[in-house]
């Protein structure tokens, strides 16, 4: 593939390209040792509302490449069976799934991390709050620019 193939396809494919630098993001994030970063809020439960607003943010990056998808040809001739898995799979399932190794490895590797299920929970209930910000808004307004 040449070097201009290449960039057209990351152009023509934002949608997964911005999902691609989503993930590696979280997982920088998640992995990184946090010995040397210093506390910078004093708020209660401050790392779990992090977690919540990042899986929220994952979860609706989700969500507009569903939309952007869903509204193009590169999902011509699916069934709306094969449309709500794949739009399932893709805003709950591997956000959530996701999160789940990130904790493991979290717990695994030796970074000066820890795996903590409420930080499981606490990223399960973000893409949780997404459902309904993607099946209302975000859906609605992508498909209504798309037309």
């Amino acid at each position: 593939m040449s070097q201009v193939n290449k960039h057209n396809w990351l152009i023509r494919n934002w949608d997964r390209s911005l999902m691609v630098v989503v993930y590696i993001a979280i997982s920088v994030l998640s992995l990184y040792p946090l010995k040397d970063i210093p506390q910078i809020v004093n708020v209660p439960f401050a790392d779990k509302w992090a977690h919540c607003l990042m899986y929220f943010g994952v979860s609706c990056c989700a969500w507009i490449m569903v939309a952007v998808s869903g509204g193009s040809n590169r999902s011509a001739g699916s069934g709306k069976r094969h449309r709500f898995f794949w739009q399932t799979f893709f805003t709950l399932i591997l956000p959530i799934v996701f999160g789940g190794v990130m904790e493991i490895l979290q717990a695994s590797m030796n970074t000066g991390r820890s795996g903590d299920i409420m930080d499981f929970l606490a990223n399960s209930v973000g893409v949780l709050l997404a459902l309904p910000v993607g099946l209302y808004v975000i859906l609605p307004t992508i498909r209504r620019w798309l037309k």
